[in-house]
Protein backbone atom coordinates (compact mmCIF):
# COMPACT_ATOMS: atom_id res chain seq x y z
CA UNK A 1 0.00 0.00 0.00
CA UNK A 2 1.72 3.12 -1.14
CA UNK A 3 0.73 6.37 0.14
CA UNK A 4 0.13 9.26 -1.81
CA UNK A 5 1.03 12.85 -2.00
CA UNK A 6 -2.65 13.92 -1.19
CA UNK A 7 -3.13 11.50 1.43
CA UNK A 8 -0.04 13.55 3.03
CA UNK A 9 -0.82 16.81 2.57
CA UNK A 10 -4.68 16.04 3.87
CA UNK A 11 -3.17 14.42 6.69
CA UNK A 12 -0.47 17.23 7.67
CA UNK A 13 -3.73 19.50 7.44
CA UNK A 14 -5.69 17.67 10.03
CA UNK A 15 -2.78 17.14 12.25
CA UNK A 16 -1.69 20.98 11.60
CA UNK A 17 -6.06 22.06 12.69
CA UNK A 18 -5.75 19.30 15.67
CA UNK A 19 -2.74 21.17 17.20
CA UNK A 20 -4.32 24.53 17.01
CA UNK A 21 -7.89 22.83 18.61
CA UNK A 22 -5.38 21.68 21.48
CA UNK A 23 -3.30 24.21 22.09
CA UNK A 24 -6.74 26.41 22.77
CA UNK A 25 -8.18 23.76 25.01
CA UNK A 26 -4.82 23.61 26.83
CA UNK A 27 -5.21 27.18 27.64
CA UNK A 28 -9.02 27.12 28.78
CA UNK A 29 -7.73 24.54 31.18
CA UNK A 30 -4.98 26.14 32.45
CA UNK A 31 -6.92 29.63 32.51
CA UNK A 32 -9.60 27.15 34.70
CA UNK A 33 -6.98 25.50 36.74
CA UNK A 34 -5.42 29.31 37.91
CA UNK A 35 -9.33 30.34 38.74
CA UNK A 36 -9.56 27.63 41.01
CA UNK A 37 -6.63 27.77 42.42
CA UNK A 38 -7.40 31.29 43.08
CA UNK A 39 -10.33 30.12 44.94
CA UNK A 40 -9.20 27.44 46.82
CA UNK A 41 -6.85 30.67 48.14
CA UNK A 42 -9.66 32.80 49.55
CA UNK A 43 -11.65 29.78 50.92
CA UNK A 44 -8.15 29.19 52.71
CA UNK A 45 -7.93 32.54 54.00
CA UNK A 46 -11.74 32.45 54.90
CA UNK A 47 -10.85 29.56 57.43
CA UNK A 48 -8.07 30.39 59.00
CA UNK A 49 -9.78 33.98 60.02
CA UNK A 50 -12.86 32.07 60.99
CA UNK A 51 -10.87 29.79 62.99
CA UNK A 52 -8.90 33.02 64.35
CA UNK A 53 -11.93 34.65 64.94
CA UNK A 54 -13.57 31.50 66.83
CA UNK A 55 -10.22 31.31 69.41
CA UNK A 56 -10.79 34.91 70.12
CA UNK A 57 -14.24 34.25 71.27
CA UNK A 58 -13.77 31.17 73.22
CA UNK A 59 -10.59 32.58 75.00
CA UNK A 60 -13.19 35.73 75.56
CA UNK A 61 -15.77 33.64 77.22
CA UNK A 62 -13.32 31.74 79.09
CA UNK A 63 -12.17 34.76 80.58
CA UNK A 64 -15.03 35.89 81.44
CA UNK A 65 -15.84 32.54 83.23
CA UNK A 66 -12.79 32.60 85.06
CA UNK A 67 -13.34 36.35 86.38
Amino acid sequence: MEIQQDDLIKLQSEFKAHEVRCDERWKTVFKQLEEVEQSIQRLHVIVLSGGGATLVILATALVNILT
